[in-house]
């Protein structure tokens, strides 16, 4: 009996398992997210490397035309997510924007505050990056696991039957009726 047990707990665990298809579509919204950390990352560190290695003036022109590009870029994001309905891109594209706004207040930053500040917005992106990617592994995992339960499903057939029943019983009720009609009623003459 236990060895039945066994089986059966293994074949529940093997049909929850996340499909190659699922896999694929988790992965590939986790390696896209990790992409916009990494690039974000390496567009700070450049940044402070320009702060340290041109001239002030030089710097702060190129803080300048990079925000107003970034903006764009976030501008073109938002609108795709509009058109698309895609709550995920709108996201992605909040995010940019709010990397535009940093960049637009980077000769300040990097230039009067130079090292704490800008660990500070490292690991805070880090951070969020991390904890996004976290959220939206659970997140697709739930929504199989919801996918593949055979609640709804019952949930669903059951609901149906009962409509069903009910359904049969109002067109019991209206023969019923007709037929009393058709009985109680004279036959007009003509």
């Amino acid at each position: 009996m236990k060895k039945n047990i066994l089986n059966n707990i293994e074949a529940i665990k093997k049909k929850r398992e996340l499909s190659k298809e699922t896999k694929k579509q988790i992965s590939k919204k986790i390696i896209a997210n990790a992409l916009i950390c990494i690039g974000m990352l390496l567009l700070l560190m450049i940044y402070r490397i320009t702060a340290d290695f041109l001239t002030i003036e030089i710097a702060i022109s190129m803080y300048h035309t990079s925000s107003m590009l970034i903006l764009l870029i976030a501008l073109a994001i938002l609108e795709i997510a509009y058109k698309k309905d895609n709550g995920n891109l709108g996201i992605s594209g909040l995010e940019i924007l709010a990397l535009a706004i940093f960049t637009l207040f980077a000769p300040y930053i990097y230039i009067k505050f130079r090292t704490n500040f800008i660990y500070k917005a490292l690991i805070f992106i880090t951070v969020y990056y991390i904890s996004k990617i976290m959220i939206i592994y659970c997140k697709e995992k739930k929504q199989y696991s919801l996918n593949i339960s055979d609640i709804s499903n019952i949930i669903k057939k059951e609901s149906q039957d009962e409509m069903a029943q009910q359904e049969k019983n109002k067109i019991k009720e209206n023969h019923k009726q007709r037929k009393t009609n058709k009985r109680g009623r004279p036959r007009k003459k003509k």
